[in-house]
């Protein structure tokens, strides 16, 4: 793509966390491995190692197995995140070059991932071939974590350190109670419990506890409630920190949960993904899942609807885990 000098390049990152480049068992080891790697993902260097080194030896074959399950076959991409994280940015691209107009403006839009497909270096690299002098990032996560929306910026701005050229960066904020967002979940999951009798388990991506607790700004004295491992700290806005990931998971609940006019009784938060044998974010949404069924006879409850707002492209979690293990 050529561009004239005396246009305005911006570079836009939209970055999501990654997948292998494709479901064989030798490039999901891989991919866990540069996954286990991050520091942020788990913090004391000797644990990081050893974790980084043998558990993908142990998890390449089942993990594989579960990509190969959701791996669209005839697409050249092939991972569902990928599939849709490009729609995405293409998307962007086109609505981006409407609103510009005749301006000088002229936005590039770069997918990039943490780990595996599409690294966040060819991305920097590409932009910087462009001349893009200011770059406007966008973390594709909804809620903050560390491990996530923090691990993404980490590792921008240690690539923009190491040029000649810094330049300007500006990174959206976690949209998790932006009315758009809510709105448009809100309008698809009033489609899905138009049947009677339904149940609505609104799923996030756990964490570990201590992660999630970790922040310095829980040490202060208005948060020395936070850690309730049942959540409801979470709900006592006062006590507890907009940096608290489960609290940010519980306010876009509990508005998704109004603009649907949704009973309380009627929907359950619940984390996924939980392994390990450390305390996660809790309820677990299997637990959650196989208590309602269990429960059905007694409540009455015919359907459940499963949502999972802190996605933002279907992906091993959603379509896996969820539509596959889940169902």
């Amino acid at each position: 793509m050529k561009h004239n000098s005396t246009e305005n390049i911006v570079g836009v990152i939209c970055i999501n966390l990654g997948t292998p480049v494709s479901p064989k068992t030798r490039d999901v080891r891989r991919y866990l491995r540069e996954f286990f790697r991050d520091q942020r993902l788990i913090s004391p260097a000797l644990v990081r190692f050893l974790i980084s080194t043998i558990v993908p030896w142990f998890r390449a074959t089942s993990s594989a197995k579960k990509y190969q399950a959701i791996w669209q076959k005839d697409s050249i991409a092939g991972s569902p995140l990928l599939i849709h994280s490009l729609d995405l940015s293409h998307a962007l691209t086109q609505e981006l070059q409407q609103k510009s107009g005749s301006s000088k403006i002229t936005f590039v839009i770069k997918l990039a991932m943490n780990y595996g497909s599409y690294p966040l270096e060819q991305a920097v690299s590409s932009l910087v071939a462009m001349g893009a002098k200011t770059w406007v990032v966008i973390p594709l996560f909804p809620h903050y974590a560390s491990c996530t929306y923090g691990g993404s910026l980490d590792r921008l701005y240690q690539l923009a350190s190491k040029l000649w050229y810094v330049p300007a960066v500006r990174a959206l904020t976690p949209f998790y109670r932006d009315q758009s967002y809510i709105h448009l979940l809100a309008t698809r999951l009033t489609k899905a419990i138009q049947f009677p009798h339904t149940h609505t388990v609104i799923s996030f991506h756990g964490l570990p506890l201590k992660s999630c607790l970790g922040s310095p700004y829980n040490k202060t004295t208005a948060a020395k409630h936070c850690g309730d491992p049942t959540g409801k700290c979470c709900q006592v806005l006062e006590q507890t920190t907009d940096f608290c990931y489960r609290k940010q998971c519980w306010q876009t609940t509990e508005l998704i949960r109004q603009e649907c006019g949704i009973d309380p009784q009627d929907l359950t938060l619940a984390f996924q993904s939980r392994v390990g044998p450390e305390q996660w974010t809790t309820p677990d949404t299997l637990d959650v899942l196989k208590h309602l069924a269990t429960e059905a006879e007694n409540t009455g409850i015919k359907h459940i609807v499963v949502m999972c707002p802190s996605f933002i492209t279907d992906c091993l979690e959603t379509l896996e885990e969820i539509h596959i293990e889940a169902r």
